[in-house]
């Protein structure tokens, strides 16, 4: 895959614990869109800041190899 878009969401469980989901979405040569949740883990900040989600978002970018310059908007 040589280029991807991500999507990401974040919600509350119903006793209050945050979640942060990442997926990430390509289209192979033969134009077949393809989707691949990333990540769903715990988001233990209690401040949803941008800064701190996009750290989320870069290190588990980063864990399975994946280039911010790949991604497009």
């Amino acid at each position: 895959m040589s280029l991807y878009a991500l999507t990401s969401d974040i919600w509350s469980s119903r006793s209050s614990e945050a979640y942060i989901l990442m997926m990430i979405h390509y289209l192979t040569r033969e134009f077949a869109l393809k989707v691949i949740t990333l990540r769903c883990t715990p988001f233990y900040d209690v401040r949803h800041t941008g800064t701190k989600i996009a750290m989320i978002i870069k290190e588990s970018l980063e864990d399975i190899g994946l280039s911010l310059e790949n991604m497009v908007v």
